[in-house]
């Protein structure tokens, strides 16, 4: 938070995406203008898939934002 208000960033979000926007950043991922690495909180193996959902519907302090399932 400190370094959106020191460095005055502007966010903007929403809630609803189309597939040409999720194409668009997995485009920008792949070619490395966008570091996801600071909202990745988690890396588990692919086997816990079903354990790791659980644990997001169970998530009230928000710590696990995007977990990675590695196979």
């Amino acid at each position: 938070m400190q370094k959106i208000v020191t460095t005055e960033l502007t966010i903007r979000g929403n809630y609803v995406y189309g597939l040409e926007d999720f194409s668009s950043s997995l485009k920008l991922l792949e070619e490395g203008k966008i570091d996801a690495s600071p909202i990745i909180t988690h890396y588990r193996p692919l086997t816990d898939g079903v354990e790791v959902f659980k644990e997001l519907e169970d998530n009230r302090d928000g710590s696990m934002l995007k977990i990675i399932l590695e196979s």
